[in-house]
């Protein structure tokens, strides 16, 4: 895991029961409920608990 502060786009952003991914300038994309479409939303520092880096 990484603190929110150290997100880099391509990163996971989590929290308990939802997922994004970041795409920087604090925006993120997600499908806000299942069958939804994805959708860029914006603060993503805001809104997630942690970040996870894969690689």
């Amino acid at each position: 895991m990484i603190p929110l502060s150290e997100v880099q786009p391509g990163d996971i952003l989590w929290k308990p029961g939802h997922v994004g991914i970041y795409i920087g300038e604090n925006l993120y994309i997600h499908a806000p409920h299942a069958g939804d479409v994805v959708k860029i939303s914006g603060n993503a520092k805001g809104a997630f608990t942690c970040g996870l880096r894969y690689g």
